[in-house]
C-alpha cells in the first residue's frame, strides 16, 4: 500500500529527503518530532515513510548518527590542514562547528537535544565521545603545556557549549548574545595570552562573516 517501488536509486533519494526533512522538525521540536509532521514536510504518506524508517526512533537515530560523523569528519579535516599548528587548531575547531550548521541546518540544535536527553544513550555517548576528540586534539596540539589540562578542558566546552547554543537558538541568539561575536576575543584571551598575533593568527580568530546564524522557525 505505502510501500514505493523498489527501485535502488529511488530508495536512495527518498531516505535522504526523508532525512533531510527530519533534519528541519529536529532542528525545529528537538527529540520529540512526530512522524506525521516528517511525512507531510518531505510530501508523503506516512505508511511510506514508514517502510524506509520502521519508526521514529529508528529515524531519529539515523538522522543523529549522520550529523554526528559530518561533525568528526568537518572538525577531523580542519584539524588536518592545521597540520599540527596548535593555533589554528583551536581556531580550526570553532571554525568547523559553524561550517557544518551552515551546510547541515539543525545539527547544533541536535546535538544539544541530545546533550540534555537521558533517554538515546548511544547517541549521547556518540556525543561525549565527539567532544572527547576535540578535547585531545587541543591538548596533543599543545605541545609546551601552556595550561593544565583540567583547565585547558573546562574553556573549551566553555567555548563549545556556548557556541553550539548560540547556534541552536538560531536568529534568537541575537536577542541574548547580541550582534557582536564574542569566540574570537575568548580564543584570544586564553589560548593566545602573551602570543604576538601575526596576521595569519588574526584570520584564523576572525569568525567567518558568510556563516550568519541560521533562522531555524518555519
Amino acid at each position: 500500500m505505502g510501500r514505493p517501488r523498489n527501485q535502488p536509486g529511488v530508495i536512495v533519494d527518498t531516505r535522504k529527503r526523508v532525512m533531510d526533512a527530519a533534519k528541519e522538525e529536529l532542528a525545529i521540536n528537538g527529540l520529540n518530532i512526530r512522524l506525521d509532521d516528517v511525512a507531510k514536510r518531505c510530501k508523503m504518506r506516512r505508511p511510506s515513510l514508514l517502510h524506509y524508517f520502521p519508526s521514529k526512533q529508528a529515524l531519529v537515530d539515523a538522522v543523529t548518527a549522520e550529523l554526528i560523523v559530518l561533525a568528526e569528519q568537518a572538525i577531523s579535516e580542519s584539524v588536518l590542514q592545521a597540520k599540527g599548528d596548535y593555533f589554528a587548531i583551536i581556531a580550526a575547531i570553532t571554525h568547523s562547528l559553524r561550517k557544518i550548521e551552515a551546510q547541515e541546518r539543525g545539527v547544533a540544535a541536535v546535538l544539544l537535544h541530545l546533550l540534555l536527553s537521558d533517554e538515546h544513550i548511544e547517541l549521547f555517548t556518540m556525543v561525549e565521545n565527539l567532544v572527547a576528540f576535540i578535547l585531545k586534539m587541543v591538548v596533543d596540539a599543545d605541545e609546551q603545556s601552556r595550561h593544565p589540562p583540567s583547565e585547558m578542558q573546562a574553556v573549551v566546552m566553555q567555548v563549545f557549549m556556548g557556541e553550539l547554543s548560540r547556534l541552536a537558538l538560531g536568529a534568537k541568539a541575537e536577542k541574548l548574545w547580541g550582534s557582536a561575536d564574542a569566540v574570537g576575543p575568548i580564543i584570544q584571551a586564553y589560548f593566545f595570552a602573551g602570543v604576538p598575533l601575526t596576521p595569519a593568527m588574526q584570520t584564523m580568530l576572525a569568525m567567518p562573516q558568510s556563516l550568519k546564524v541560521v533562522n531555524h522557525e518555519g
